[in-house]
């Protein structure tokens, strides 16, 4: 430092501690939301200025070091800048005070190269102009009343070092001459930092509100969705929704009210107190349902669809039952309509034991957090919905399945008994032993074809399936339906026979149950045949009578085509039925190995 320039680096230094000791106490005491929003700001903001000031300290040295510049703060203040941005950064990962720490030494550290540039350069020189920099970061990263006594203690040193410039202590490059031109400088530079701190300020509450909403909105919504997820069939998400979105706001009371649209009442569904929510049946004789024509409140909203702030408590002409909210000590009430296509089907209202609590942000932020609480009850509607159709649907298809069951047991039962009864009335005059063995076999099909039934009902496997495998259950079939008559019957193994799914097997012999019965029935054959094909990526069923074919649109023959084509698609297989011009029928039905056993 040149000779008669004073060394006013403690007074720096005090400075750096005064810093520090104004951000902690000093800084703004917003509510419990405003101050979530501004830490979430300052976490995002300042390792961004950190890196950013890492940066420009080696493109400064790196500068220095190829000679493009030099003064007598070089390498001093790049040095400087860059060992607090490393110290910084590792401040900002302390537990719970490691961003407030970090943010405030960063600003009281920030500013020493520029007071040394002020006594260096003097005021009038570009680097003052750093002043805004430190002006700004404190406005985004602290903010209140320190960014206002920053400015003030940043005019008061440029009033101060211009005036010792002015008196010849300091030895500028290009120095203050006259008492005017000291004035004109020094109101230019405070009118300047005031200007960018109103600037500044302005643009971190934009941020902070923008931040406040975003962060208060995802809270909300995760809790409603959880709640939704939770119990979608209850008033557990709308519990939720009243009790976050008063947390959010930072309220004591709150009550949700829903429009009966049939009585044209307003009635209090749950309400918020003491931190707890309680239906409104706890509100009897206090909070009554109320004819809306009777709610000044309710016709504004009505008309207006949009939040309305009541900060005169006591004379507002509007409220209703206004001395139970002034004997609970509200003094602000802010009310949300509940729009669904824009239909006002109720309100929050949030009561707030404050005067001036509710910020134009938490105002926007009830709004978006209404929509969202109203998309809560439509899912939760929905959910009764497809729950109803669901259980339609589940009997539906039990009511076919029975029918199915029933069809594929007691009809082809019945078929098998007609024909052994026919048979015993063609031999009962020539063969009377013959006859009665016939009666005998239909008696023993109506037992077993009842016992199945039942079974059948139950969803229970048949018998035949339980004590033996598939080609044995068909045999087993043919033996029942057919003994005794002129109808030749065959069943033929192709391939090396593999365990079947249970279902499967259960779907192909009922397919072919009913096969045989619609021959036995419709067509008059004279033989039929069951072919069981084992491939090894496939499985077929073929079923052929030489009969005389029917008619698919005969009722019972089109309930048994329909019961074999679904029974088909229950184990992913595909059914085809041919009837052939020599006469006869083919049923084939075929099973991939892979899909039926998934």
């Amino acid at each position: 430092m040149k000779a008669g320039r004073k060394d006013h680096s403690q007074f720096t230094i005090n400075y750096s501690q005064f810093t520090i000791f104004m951000t902690a106490f000093f800084s703004p005491n917003p509510n419990i939301q405003q101050q979530r929003a501004l830490q979430e700001l300052r976490r995002r903001l300042l390792p961004r200025v950190l890196v950013v000031t890492a940066v420009f300290s080696l493109i400064y040295l790196a500068g220095w070091r190829l000679n493009l510049y030099t003064h007598a703060l070089l390498p001093l203040d790049g040095l400087f800048l860059l060992a607090l941005s490393l110290v910084c950064y590792g401040l900002m990962w302390l537990p719970k005070v490691g961003v407030s720490l970090s943010a405030a030494f960063f600003i009281a550290g920030f500013a020493q190269p520029i007071f040394f540039a002020t006594q260096y350069f003097g005021i009038n020189a570009p680097t003052t102009a750093v002043f805004l920099v430190s002006i700004s970061l404190a406005g985004l990263l602290i903010g209140g009343w320190f960014l206002w006594m920053l400015i003030a203690f940043y005019c008061f040193w440029v009033g101060l070092v211009g005036y010792l410039e002015l008196q010849g202590r300091y030895y500028a490059p290009n120095p203050l001459q006259t008492m005017p031109a000291y004035l004109a400088s020094a109101a230019f530079w405070c009118g300047l930092f005031i200007f960018n701190g109103w600037i500044t300020r302005l643009l971190a509450r934009n941020l902070e509100q923008m931040t406040q909403l975003a962060r208060g909105q995802t809270n909300v919504q995760n809790r409603i969705l959880t709640a939704l997820m939770a119990d979608a069939q209850s008033d557990t998400f709308l519990r939720e929704a009243i009790s976050s979105i008063a947390e959010q706001l930072g309220v004591q009371w709150a009550t949700l009210f829903f429009h009966n649209a049939e009585a044209d009442l307003l009635e209090a569904h749950l309400y918020l107190a003491n931190g707890e929510v309680r239906a409104a049946d706890d509100l009897t004789g206090t909070l009554p349902p109320t004819p809306t024509s009777e709610v000044p409140l309710w016709q504004e909203l009505t008309r207006r669809k949009q939040p309305i702030l009541i900060n005169d408590v006591a004379n507002d002409p509007r409220l209703v039952h206004r001395a139970r909210i002034l004997a609970d000590g509200i003094q602000q009430i802010l009310q949300v309509p509940l729009l669904e296509e824009d239909e006002i089907v109720g309100l929050m209202s949030f009561n707030s034991s404050k005067k001036q609590s509710f910020w134009p942000e938490d105002i926007e932020l009830a709004r978006l957090l209404a929509q969202q609480v109203m998309l809560g009850r439509r899912l939760n509607r929905l959910a009764d919905e497809v729950a109803e159709q669901a259980e339609e649907t589940a009997v539906a298809n039990e009511r076919n399945r029975m029918a199915r069951e029933i069809h594929d047991t007691l009809a082809q039962g019945f078929t098998g008994i007609v024909v052994q009864l026919e048979a015993a009335e063609d031999t009962l005059n020539e063969e009377p032993e013959e006859a009665q063995e016939h009666l005998m076999r239909a008696r023993s099909l109506a037992k077993e074809s009842l016992a199945e039934a039942r079974r059948s009902v139950w969803a229970l496997r048949p018998p035949a399936l339980e004590s033996s495998d598939l080609p044995t259950a068909l045999r087993q079939m043919l033996d029942r339906l057919i003994p005794g008559t002129m109808i030749h019957a065959q069943v033929t193994i192709k391939g090396e026979p593999y365990p079947l799914p249970p279902q499967t097997e259960t779907e192909l012999l009922r397919i072919a149950q009913e096969a045989v019965t619609n021959a036995l029935k419709h067509a008059k054959p004279t033989a039929v045949s069951l072919t069981l094909t084992y491939d090894p990526e496939q499985l077929m069923l073929l079923v052929q009578d030489n009969g005389q074919g029917f008619n698919p649109a005969q009722s019972s023959a089109g309930f048994g085509l329909t019961s074999m084509r679904e029974r088909a698609m229950k184990i992913n297989g595909r059914l085809n039925v041919n009837m052939r011009t020599e006469g006869g029928t083919d049923v084939v039905c075929v099973v991939s190995r892979v899909k039926s056993e998934k």
